[in-house]
């Protein structure tokens, strides 16, 4: 940053000083890179479960079929012989939803088994995950929305990336949680270019809010809050990521 040019010689000290610190200050703006920190330590959000409008008992998972829309209109999905929602590979999932179906207004409730799996062009709106089992989503396709819910209690990993997406989450709430939103790293994923994208969302004490290994994978984060959360993209392998507004307490 250069300082303007003006005759110094007509200049006090004092007005000279408050010139080349204002510049600096500028200097220092233009370089910031990455979340801001805060010294005002705010409030962490809550996620609030909506109280259920009755419960649904899940035996076999629920196929929604393409280009359908299901409204479960504030029922909870309690799995029973599906998954006991630890990381135990091989469950099944409590939803499935083929190519362009949608869901909105549900609860996936304890155990959570293996989720919802989205084969691709998916939208979840106000979907909720009371207490994440293996995965809360699993991405087999894109693109994929989750607009507006959240999901808390995932030993490991909310929502699971077995294909490039994109995937993106808008006005969401995560808590405890260790990734929110992982690129698988198996070997055979090493080259699959994950994109994902973040907007208006909340996450409270995690290990990674985004976890991408692979070459070609991109994450977006904007209007992006978190408190106790250790990384807000772990990044590796050629792995890049873009931030707006984003804050870490």
């Amino acid at each position: 940053m250069r300082i303007p040019s003006i005759n110094l010689r007509h200049l006090s000290l004092a007005a000279l000083l408050t010139l080349i610190s204002g510049s600096l200050a500028i200097e220092a703006a233009d370089e910031h890179d990455g979340p801001r920190m805060s010294t005002k330590r705010e409030h962490p959000v809550k996620l609030s479960i909506p109280k259920p409008t009755r419960d649904i008992i899940v035996t076999k998972p629920i196929i929604i079929g393409k280009g359908e829309h299901r409204d479960f209109e504030g029922a909870r999905l309690i799995a029973k012989g599906l998954g006991d929602g630890s990381q135990r590979e091989g469950q099944r999932p409590v939803l499935a939803l083929l190519r362009g179906a949608s869901v909105s207004n549900l609860i996936i409730g304890k155990p959570g088994a293996d989720g919802i799996y989205c084969v691709g062009d998916n939208l979840l709106k106000n979907v909720y995950f009371e207490d994440v089992g293996e995965d809360a989503l699993t991405i087999k396709g894109g693109p994929v929305i989750w607009d507006g819910g959240g999901a808390r209690k995932a030993e490991d990993k909310i929502v699971q990336m077995n294909h490039k997406g994109p995937f993106i989450g808008r006005n969401l709430i995560f808590e405890d949680f260790g990734r929110a939103v992982r690129g698988n790293g198996a070997k055979k994923h090493r080259n699959t270019p994950f994109k994902i994208e973040l907007y208006h969302v909340r996450a409270v004490n995690g290990g990674s809010l985004v976890k991408i290994t692979s070459k070609g994978s991109r994450a977006k984060l904007d209007d992006v809050v978190t408190w106790d959360v250790r990384n807000l993209v772990s990044k590796s392998n050629g792995a890049k990521s873009d931030q707006g507004e984003v804050y870490k307490y």
